[in-house]
């Protein structure tokens, strides 16, 4: 699951549109967590290193 979650992350950080995390989701079917929304608004980075 660490594999998953690290390549997960990385895509939606790399990802240049909402869209693009969306799909990505659903490829990996991931929940939809409010934390994904939070990340990308208040930048995908900081809030990553945080989690990781």
């Amino acid at each position: 699951m660490g594999a998953a979650e690290r390549i997960g992350k990385q895509r939606v950080a790399c990802a240049r549109s909402r869209f693009e995390v969306l799909e990505l989701a659903r490829d990996f079917s991931l929940p939809k967590e409010p934390r994904h929304a939070r990340s990308l608004r208040g930048g995908a980075d900081a809030r990553g290193v945080e989690r990781t």
